[in-house]
């Protein structure tokens, strides 16, 4: 039997102007989407704030529940999605990553392909994403599950049924107890 390695999706409101707004227009709880590799959360990897307290200064990074954005906004909520997939699976979403990982300074922000997204047009400018398109990317190169749409027009809400996840958490991202998460991951 192969080996399975645990993969997460992670969807989150932090409460921002910038959050507000795209909840106030989608109608949905969470307006922010990355991916993690690790029961942790100590290395998500997303589209997002460059510099936590600048909304404008975007693109991609590496997140962790304990510091940058979600250290500052303490009131962020949260609703973290696990997965077993297989080694190949793992391997290449590590590699979808790992080649936004050689230059992050090229990837930038999407601003404009979130606006257009409300009008159903996928938006597509070189090198530039936003959070939920991204990870859609990942998740669809990886072959852990093929977007039903374009990437550019995946929000943090269309993640929230993936087939084959199982929600582990849900509640303040601070709370969040990785522990109990393993115990939810075993208990599904």
């Amino acid at each position: 039997m192969e080996q399975k390695r645990n993969f997460y999706v992670v969807v989150t409101q932090t409460g921002t102007i910038l959050s507000r707004v795209v909840r106030f227009f989608t109608r949905k709880p969470y307006s922010h989407a990355s991916v993690s590799f690790n029961r942790e959360l100590t290395d998500m990897a997303s589209f997002g704030r460059l510099v936590p307290k600048n909304p404008f200064l975007a693109g991609f990074v590496h997140e962790s529940r304990e510091k940058g954005v979600f250290l500052i906004f303490k009131n962020t909520r949260c609703r973290v999605y696990h997965r077993k997939v297989t080694e190949e699976q793992y391997r290449r979403a590590r590699a979808v990553v790992a080649r936004f990982d050689e230059d992050p300074s090229i990837y930038k922000f999407n601003h404009l392909g979130i606006l257009t997204t409300a009008f159903h047009v996928p938006l597509h400018v070189k090198n530039r994403y936003f959070c939920s398109q991204f990870v859609a990317q990942v998740l669809d190169e990886s072959g852990i599950w093929q977007a039903d749409r374009d990437y550019a027009l995946v929000r943090p809400y269309h993640l929230y049924q993936l087939p084959g996840f199982a929600l582990v958490y849900e509640g303040l991202l601070r709370d969040y107890d990785p522990e109990q998460a393993r115990a939810a991951e075993q208990a599904g």
